[in-house]
């Protein structure tokens, strides 16, 4: 409440209380009706008595249901006086009336305004057969049929011309009143299908009375997709569900570098990819919604404008989007949304840190961006990470530099940068839980005092302005303040544990996984224990362990993981990680390989088993993923590799990886594609279901 008090009583000493905000317009770009899946661009534009900025949020119900947020608050600048922003509403497949609610606040004077517009779409199927009809993306169709009765499920069967076999899409459970939509994705370029739908009741399948067929279209050439190799090609003893792999690609388009989701089959062959309709196109995929949904981390504006509208470094991570096989967006918000929700909801520190003014004091905290983890959990809430920073004083941390202050040469202030846990309504996209590891900073939680572990390597434990090894940061480098961020948790995943409702977060710069009590909401982020340990073979990584010892049946001479990405419990009760081993390479040389990682847990006696240990001949610093497949093989994503066996690797590419268990704590690795760089990978059977225990 102190933020926000302090807010209004710098607004009323600079602007008149009556400053008001108003809709000048607000209009569709094509009239209504509509045919389902057709996309539609709002324009709003609004005016502002007040100081601006505006920030512009778009909701949508159905046949006068609740509202949904699709595109939450997203800020424009005012230019005279005047702001204006787009919505491009294209991801509803029921056919029916709907309203569009905008609402523009200027978060400043609290002013505010709404306004809805009522939009009908109509049904593409007229008859009792399939329709077929193309999207922006050139291999995705929107496939749609009858209605079907209640207890059904409709899907889509598509089969290439010459193909023996024919793969359906996800059943999705028919109403008895709607016509039934659904996207086929999964499709070689310039390829032709035939295509039908299937309903199903109890185990009866019924298909429509024709098939129908369409031909892909060509993927862009403005976008360089990256070339994927076998290099092991899948064999008799590879998992068969496994068809694709979904890879978050780092890619180059017309306007720079981004990442750019793909999916490949098992030969490499691209079957999919975003086709985002963004000029801010990056798109880091965080996890895969069963049916056809894609959750990823993006870049975008800031409200004061500090941010660029471009690819800027300080664009970076300021929004999450969730967005369908055509690449439309089902919803998305931004870290100043939840940062303005949150500090009304009386959190302190979670205003954006770009609203902070300058100089900052010791005890300054702020948001600064989404980075890492976005993942919808089982009620259908959503999770985010999102950087805080906060103002430590001089030495902490160890941390001692000289700062230049009114031509005086003084010790730095620390900055130092944290991931914080938010939970988002899965409708409102409002904050239902807030965690930040600052308020869990002692010696049986979170110890402050333990830097970040350096281990020498290129991935440096700091942040910069230019998001060095990281998203970037605002505090460090203003006024007495040291020029980079102590990058002190990096928090790079978090998992859902369905049978105590609790979250395990795996901590990269401390070598650590951590359970912390979330209890479906109902917890207070207590950290109920920390797993792992960096021996500290040789100076200067001093032994730092958690609550569990490791019983070492194998004689491993570095038995921790280290670095680590992807934490997770997989459906048998053991933990899975990509262990990466920055700490072990430091430790004992560049002949060490990052590691396949599963363990079993006994949380009563706190004693961690090996249960595969697997050397997967490449050495990756950062980035990577882990995955339990049907089988009972697993599947691990080893990325942004540096050296393969010793040699030095300067491509950084991708290596999609399947290791099949044999007795013992290796395996051997019967799968193996080559990609570009990406930041994380998952195996699946089709675009449309998936293994993650998410």
């Amino acid at each position: 409440m102190r933020s926000i008090l302090h807010t209004l009583a710098v607004f009323t000493a600079a602007c008149p209380i009556w400053a008001s905000v108003s809709i000048t317009s607000f209009a569709p770009s094509l009239t209504s009706p509509q045919a389902i899946g057709t996309p539609v661009t709002f324009q709003a534009k609004a005016a502002d008595s007040g100081p601006g900025p505006l920030a512009f949020q778009f909701s949508v119900s159905f046949d006068g249901g609740a509202y949904m947020t699709v595109q939450d608050f997203q800020g424009s600048p005012l230019e005279v006086g005047a702001a204006s922003d787009t919505f491009v509403w294209g991801s509803a497949l029921t056919e029916g009336s709907y309203s569009i609610r905008l609402v523009v606040e200027d978060f400043v004077t609290g002013s505010s305004v709404t306004q809805t517009s009522s939009y009908t779409l109509n049904s593409r199927a007229t008859g009792s057969g399939l329709v077929l009809t193309t999207t922006s993306n050139p291999v995705v169709v929107l496939a749609s049929g009858p209605s079907c009765a209640v207890g059904s499920s409709f899907s889509v069967a598509y089969r290439e011309r010459g193909a023996k076999s024919t793969s359906y899409t996800n059943p999705i459970p028919c109403d008895g009143v709607h016509s039934m939509n659904q996207y086929v994705a999964g499709l070689y370029q310039g390829s032709t299908y035939k295509m039908n739908y299937a309903v199903t009741t109890g185990g009866q399948q019924v298909s429509g009375p024709a098939a129908v067929t369409f031909t892909s279209g060509d993927f862009p050439t403005k976008i360089a997709f990256p070339v994927s190799t076998v290099i092991t090609a899948a064999g008799a003893g590879s998992d068969p569900s496994i068809k694709n792999i979904l890879f978050s690609t780092f890619a180059f388009d017309a306007d720079g570098d981004v990442f750019n989701p793909m999916m490949t089959d098992m030969s490499g062959r691209m079957v999919w990819y975003a086709a985002i309709q963004d000029p801010l196109a990056n798109g880091v995929v965080s996890r895969v919604i069963p049916g056809g949904e894609v959750m990823t981390m993006r870049d975008g504006n800031v409200w004061n404008g500090n941010g660029a509208l471009g690819k800027g470094a300080k664009s970076m991570g300021q929004k999450v989007a969730i967005i369908d096989a055509a690449g439309d967006l089902v919803q998305s918000t931004t870290t100043q949304a939840v940062g303005e929700a949150l500090t009304a909801q009386g959190y302190p520190g979670t205003t954006h840190c770009s609203t902070v003014p300058t100089p900052v004091s010791i005890g300054t905290r702020c948001l600064a961006s989404f980075n890492h983890e976005f993942l919808q959990l089982p009620d259908g809430n959503l999770l985010v990470l999102v950087a805080q920073e906060d103002i430590f004083p001089p030495g902490a941390q160890g941390t001692n530099q000289s700062c230049t202050v009114s031509d005086s040469t003084v010790p730095c202030n620390v900055d130092i940068v944290a991931n914080c846990m938010v939970v988002l309504n899965g409708t409102t996209l409002q904050p239902l839980w807030f965690w930040s590891p600052f308020d869990h900073e002692d010696a049986n939680e979170l110890p402050i005092t333990r830097a970040a572990i350096y281990t020498g390597t290129t991935s440096s434990p700091n942040c910069s302005d230019s998001g060095n090894g990281c998203r970037p940061v605002w505090l460090a480098g203003t006024t007495g303040v040291t020029p980079d961020a102590n990058d002190w948790l990096h928090l790079n995943s978090v998992y859902y544990r369905a049978s105590d409702g609790n979250l395990i977060i795996s901590m990269r710069h401390q070598d650590w996984a951590a359970l912390v009590q979330y209890q479906d909401g109902t917890g207070n982020g207590q950290v109920l224990w920390r797993l792992g340990c960096s021996p500290g073979l040789t100076p200067p990584v001093n032994p730092v362990c958690g609550d569990f010892t490791f019983n070492n049946v194998y004689n491993d001479v570095y038995p921790w993981f280290s670095h680590q990405h992807d934490v997770e419990i997989d459906a048998n009760g053991d933990m899975t990680m990509y262990d990466n081993g920055n700490t072990r390479v430091y430790e004992l040389g560049n002949s060490q390989n990052s590691r396949g990682y599963v363990i079993s847990l006994d949380e009563v006696n706190k004693i961690a088993s090996p249960i595969l240990i697997q050397d997967l001949g490449y050495q990756s610093d950062a980035l990577g993923s882990a995955q339990l497949l049907p089988s009972g093989d697993y599947f691990f994503e080893a990325s942004d590799i540096t050296y393969a066996s010793g040699i030095r690797v300067e491509s950084h590419p991708t290596h999609a990886l399947e290791v099949e268990p044999t007795t013992g704590e290796s395996g051997n690795i019967i799968f193996d594609l080559e990609t570009s760089t990406s930041y994380r990978g998952f195996a699946l059977p089709n675009f449309y279901d998936n293994f993650d225990a998410q």
